[in-house]
């Protein structure tokens, strides 16, 4: 009979390795909602409870937060700002969530879009030194009243866009057209 304990014992703590594992691994995948999240999240947290394992309300929230997708990261930075995470319920932060995902979902199907599209900005990644000639500098270099002579303002146009440049590490001559020697 104590064979048999001891083996029970044993096989816990291997299953527990294992549910521990998994539970580090987990992350929100893109088509899933807040609901089917916080399910896996809580099945598997009640299976490491049920191994012997402690996990409080606090970490389970903390592991949501940690692991959700990117649309929700400004929400996300929001709730640890504005919440007490320490005293908060599993069962607040999912409710807290979810209204924030039926407020999304609904924006994204005024404006067109999938549920799943970025919300963050996109920004093109341009190589250093790689510039495109057709695009102007975004110094404003009209021709206004008492700026002096043409010659002056190409002057300070040079001067100008070399400042710009010097400061973001380009060499201005590349960037402006018909400048290059």
């Amino acid at each position: 009979m104590e064979k048999l304990y001891s083996w029970d014992g044993k096989l816990k703590k291997v299953r527990l390795q294992a549910l521990r594992r998994q539970y580090e691994v987990l992350t929100m995948e893109e088509e899933e909602s807040i609901s089917q999240y916080f399910d896996k999240v809580i099945n598997l947290t009640n299976r490491m409870t049920r191994n012997g394992e402690n996990v409080t309300d606090v970490m389970k929230v903390e592991k949501v937060l940690r692991t959700l997708t990117p649309r929700f990261d400004h929400i996300v930075v929001a709730f640890e700002e504005s919440k007490d995470l320490d005293s908060m319920k599993i069962e607040e932060s999912q409710a807290s969530l979810k209204a924030h995902e039926l407020r999304l979902t609904e924006r994204n199907k005024e404006r067109g879009k999938s549920v799943s599209s970025d919300q963050a900005l996109k920004a093109q990644h341009v190589k250093k030194g790689k510039f495109k000639k057709e695009k102007k500098p975004w110094i404003d270099y009209s021709n206004k009243e008492g700026e002096g002579s043409s010659k002056n303002q190409e002057s300070n146009r040079k001067e100008d866009v070399m400042k710009v440049q010097r400061r973001h590490g380009m060499h201005w001559r590349n960037c402006i057209p018909g400048m290059a020697n």
